[in-house]
């Protein structure tokens, strides 16, 4: 088994005991009415684009996990599929996972932040493909649940769209 597999199937591991609690914390808590933005859905599914000294096609899902004690931050799970390559070698396809934190700076625009992994395998050579997700950038919902993200960090500069619900 590759270390790709392995890294996987150890954070599905850390999952599957750990968000049937934060679904039960959640249900208890009451979500903030006042600081909450009427615009952020509970799920996102987008295509992401990344171009750098690494680029890469994926495609991405969140889940809210909850909000800040102010309401002006929220929290979400993020796991995607696709493809990479990079300058250095060949890429190929593989899986990312992530925490994203969202600040709310107006109504309808939102700061960034996101941190992860990608491990995948490459599609040329029998090796592993693991580099870090380290991301800081824009995101804005329109009211029909279209979304515009766009984004740079430590892999290159890249942009997404997609939907919420």
């Amino acid at each position: 088994m590759g270390i790709a597999i392995i890294r996987t199937i150890l954070i599905v591991m850390v999952m599957i005991p750990v968000y049937p609690a934060l679904c039960q914390t959640m249900a208890t808590a009451q979500e903030p009415k006042v600081n909450a933005s009427p615009v952020l859905k509970r799920f996102s599914v987008y295509a992401d684009g990344l171009i750098g000294p690494i680029y890469s096609a994926t495609i991405n899902a969140e889940i809210r996990l909850g909000y800040g004690k102010s309401g002006v931050r929220t929290y979400y799970l993020r796991v995607g599929a696709g493809s990479d390559n990079t300058l250095i070698t060949d890429g190929g396809p593989g899986y990312l996972g992530a925490l994203t934190m969202l600040k709310r700076t107006r109504n309808d625009k939102l700061f960034e932040i996101s941190a992860g992994w990608f491990s995948g395998k490459s599609s040329v050579y029998d090796t592993s493909i693991n580099y870090p997700i380290l991301d800081i950038g824009r995101r804005i919902y329109y009211p029909s649940g279209f979304m515009l993200r766009y984004h740079a960090g430590i892999l290159g500069v890249g942009g997404s769209v997609g939907f919420a619900f």
